[in-house]
C-alpha cells in the first residue's frame, strides 16, 4: 500500500512539474549600498565597543574587513586602517574616511543535541553518543557617510556553524541525557553574550571555535552590498484556457528555450484575443527573448489599466510583476549612473592614480574546484584542525566558486606564492591541501586529493 501511495505522489509531482513552463532570465542590480564618490572606507573595530565579547568581536571585525576587501573592485576606493580613528571624534571621521561601518554583536547562542547510536566498525559494535554542537552568531552593522552621518545601509545577519563529535562509551557507562550544554536559562539554547547583557563567560572552548567558524561566513555575505550583482529570475507561463493549438506550440517552444519563436506566437494571440494570460506571457517573453524590460512593463501596465477601467479584479501576480519590473528598471538607471561615474573616475590619468591607490592586496588568484557550491580560503600556513584558533590570522583571501566550479580571489601582494587552500562544501565539510600550492598560475582543487579537517 505504501509503495502505491508513493508512486501516486510521484505521478502527481511529475504532472505539476510538466505543467509549469518556466522562462528564465538574468537581471543585473546595482550595489545595495551606494558607494559612488566614495574613495576611503573602513570598519570601526567591534572590539572597541565594551559590551561585546572581545575575542569574538575581533573575529567579526576581521570577517567584515575581509568582506570589504573582497567586495571592492574599484581601484579608487582605499581601505583605511581604522587605527587612525582610535583617538578621533566621530564628528571628525570625515577627515580620514568617506564611509565607515559600525556595528555590534547582538547575540551568540549555542546548542548541543545528543543522540545515542550503535556503531559497527571493524566487526565490533559499540554504543556512541553522537553530539551535534551548533553556534548561532547574530550581528548588525551600518554603512555611515562620515560627512553627514547618513545611514547608507543597515544589515542584520545571523550565521551558524556546527560540528559533530562521537563519544564511545562502555556498557557500564550510563547514557547521558539529551541536553543543551550551554543553556543558562533553560530551553533549547544558551546565550554566550548578548548586547547590553551580563558579561557571561563561555564555558567550553568548542563554543568559541564553532562561533569563529560561523563568523568568517559574514565575509561572504557582503558582495551585493559593495558592487553590481545579478540574479536569475524565473517566471511561469500562464495557462490559456481552451484547446488552443498555437498556445500549446508556444509552450513547447518555451520548454525548448526557443523564446523568440514563442514570443511571436503569443504576440499574435494577444493581438487576436487580448486576454490577460496571452498579454502576460508576451511581456515575460519580451524580457526572456530580447531583454525588453521597458516594453514588458508598458504592456503589463496597459493590461492593468484596462482591467481597472472595466471594473474587473486585478490579479495579484500582475500587480506583483509590475512592482518587480519597476524596481528592476529603476535599478538599471542607478546601475548605469554608477557605471558612468565609475568610468569617469578612472579615465585618463585617474587610471594611474587609482592603480597607485590600490592597497597591498590586489594580486588575483584564480582556479577551479570540483564542487559547484563551495567556499575557498587561502592560508599563509597550514592548520590541522577546525579548532585551531590561529586560522583567523592565517587567512589571506576568501571567495565563492561559481556554478561551474571556477573562482578567483584577491590576495595581498606581500603573500607568498606558496599557499594552503581550504575548500568548504555545501555540507560544511572542510578540506585542506596536503601541501602548500604554487599560486602563481591557475590552481585546480579536488577535494578527493585533500585532507579533511575535523
Amino acid at each position: 500500500m505504501t509503495r502505491i501511495i508513493n508512486y501516486s505522489l510521484l505521478i502527481v509531482f511529475t504532472i505539476v512539474l510538466l505543467s509549469c513552463t518556466t522562462v528564465i532570465f538574468n537581471v543585473e542590480h546595482p550595489p545595495v549600498v551606494d558607494l559612488r564618490n566614495v574613495n576611503r572606507i573602513t570598519v570601526i573595530p567591534f572590539e572597541w565597543s565594551t559590551w561585546n565579547d572581545e575575542r569574538l568581536a575581533r573575529n567579526v571585525t576581521s570577517a567584515l574587513t575581509l568582506g570589504i576587501r573582497n567586495g571592492i573592485r574599484r581601484g579608487n576606493i582605499d581601505f583605511i586602517n581604522p587605527q587612525v580613528l582610535r583617538n578621533v571624534s566621530p564628528q571628525s571621521y570625515w577627515m580620514h574616511v568617506d564611509v565607515y561601518i559600525i556595528g555590534s554583536i547582538i547575540d551568540v547562542t549555542s546548542h548541543s543535541q545528543i543522540e545515542t547510536r550503535e556503531i559497527t566498525r571493524w566487526g565490533e559494535t559499540r554504543t556512541a553518543n553522537i553530539i551535534t554542537r551548533t553556534v548561532y552568531v547574530t550581528i548588525d552593522y551600518s554603512y555611515i557617510r562620515s560627512t553627514d552621518n547618513e545611514v547608507l545601509g543597515y544589515f542584520k545577519k545571523t550565521e551558524q556553524s556546527s560540528t559533530i563529535h562521537e563519544e564511545f562509551r562502555n556498557q557500564h557507562t550510563r547514557p547521558p541525557p539529551s541536553y543543551n550544554t550551554s543553556s543558562r536559562r533553560g530551553g533549547g539554547s544558551g546565550n554566550m553574550r548578548g548586547r547590553g547583557g551580563r558579561r557571561d563567560t563561555i564555558r567550553e572552548p568548542w563554543e568559541y571555535n564553532i562561533a569563529e567558524s560561523a563568523i568568517i561566513q559574514f565575509a561572504g555575505t557582503m558582495t551585493q552590498e559593495l558592487g553590481p550583482w545579478s540574479s536569475f529570475e524565473r517566471r511561469n507561463i500562464r495557462r490559456i484556457t481552451g484547446n488552443n493549438t498555437f498556445a500549446a506550440q508556444a509552450k513547447r517552444l518555451v520548454r525548448q528555450g526557443r523564446y523568440q519563436e514563442a514570443l511571436e506566437i503569443y504576440q499574435t494571440l494577444y493581438e487576436e484575443n487580448g486576454s490577460l494570460a496571452t498579454g502576460y506571457n508576451t511581456a515575460i517573453l519580451l524580457i526572456g527573448a530580447n531583454r525588453q524590460f521597458v516594453d514588458a512593463l508598458e504592456l503589463l501596465q496597459s493590461i492593468h489599466w484596462g482591467l481597472q477601467r472595466s471594473g474587473e479584479r486585478i490579479p495579484f501576480f500582475l500587480l506583483d510583476e509590475i512592482r518587480k519590473l519597476t524596481r528592476f528598471i529603476n535599478g538599471f538607471e542607478i546601475l548605469e549612473a554608477y557605471r558612468t561615474d565609475l568610468t569617469a573616475s578612472v579615465s585618463g590619468t585617474a587610471i594611474m592614480e587609482s592603480v597607485q591607490n590600490i592597497p597591498a592586496g590586489s594580486r588575483e588568484l584564480t582556479g577551479t574546484v570540483n564542487l559547484h557550491q563551495s567556499m575557498i580560503y587561502s592560508l599563509n600556513d597550514s592548520i590541522s584542525s577546525l579548532e585551531d584558533d590561529s586560522v583567523f590570522f592565517k587567512i589571506v583571501g576568501f571567495t565563492y566558486a561559481d556554478g561551474e566550479g571556477q573562482w578567483s580571489m584577491s590576495i595581498p601582494n606581500t603573500a607568498s606564492s606558496l599557499l594552503w587552500l581550504v575548500v568548504v562544501d555545501s555540507n560544511q565539510n572542510y578540506f585542506i591541501t596536503k601541501t602548500a600550492l604554487n599560486t602563481s598560475g591557475m590552481v585546480a582543487l579536488n577535494t578527493a586529493e585533500m585532507d579533511r579537517l575535523q
